[in-house]
């Protein structure tokens, strides 16, 4: 990255928490990485959102920017940025099985930085910033993009949840050293395309929370491997 673009990101992130600290609304899906014992602790094990669907929640359809990070540290933090590491390939969770299929589409995250996709054969810079730690507070939203659904019309084929696995850590700076603050255990982030059946989500979770973390590309393969042979 060249000085001008980290500056240029610096400033983004410096902005951006100014805005949510004039405005911030606190939401009760939302994650809240504490620190406890010198370790990134979100409080659950697994984080919901919906994507926005022609019928559904509001906003861009196949868009969601929920869960969001909310967090209060000692101000020994400030200037710290939070980052995000997904450590698992996306899995799909069909409700036309009440299974897990596979599936072409992707999950986007919209940092900062870079940005972050998610597949089932693999992860585009699993590594990005959320925010910066200011006056003790953060509180960030990151755009997530389903791909190949657009238009005023639900996508049948696309209609279940998407789940991977992140980790929390923190640097000193963008780009910086490492804080010394140990990263979280992997948790999972589910976000739910269309499904309305409350007894069909409560599987798909238990089914997520079913798979061993962390995931790995291997864990996966052999997933996708399982469900190509009992297709034939």
């Amino acid at each position: 990255m060249t000085g001008q673009a980290h500056h240029a990101v610096l400033a983004t992130l410096t902005i951006g928490l100014a805005a949510t600290a004039a405005s911030a609304q606190l939401h009760d899906g939302d994650i809240f990485p504490e620190i406890i014992d010198g370790k990134f602790t979100p409080q659950a094990d697994l984080f919901t959102g919906d994507f926005a669907y022609p019928g559904g929640p509001f906003g861009l359809h196949g868009v969601t920017d929920d869960p969001g990070y909310n967090a209060n540290y000692d101000s020994v933090y400030n200037g710290d940025v939070l980052y995000y590491e997904v450590v698992s390939n996306l899995y799909f969770w069909s409700p036309v099985t009440s299974d897990f299929e596979i599936t072409s589409r992707t999950v986007t995250i919209q940092s900062p930085l870079d940005g972050t996709i998610i597949g089932q054969t693999g992860v585009t810079n699993p590594s990005d910033p959320i925010d910066m730690i200011h006056a003790g507070t953060l509180h960030a939203h990151l755009d997530m993009i389903l791909s190949d659904v657009s238009g005023g019309s639900v996508v049948n084929d696309a209609i279940g949840l998407y789940g991977f696995q992140l980790t929390l850590y923190s640097l000193e700076s963008l780009g910086g050293a490492d804080t010394g603050v140990e990263a979280s255990d992997p948790f999972w982030l589910v976000l739910n395309y269309g499904v309305d059946d409350d007894m069909q989500i409560a599987k798909a979770l238990r089914d997520f929370r079913a798979i061993p973390t962390p995931a790995t590309s291997g864990m996966l393969l052999i997933l996708v491997g399982t469900m190509a042979r009992r297709r034939r």
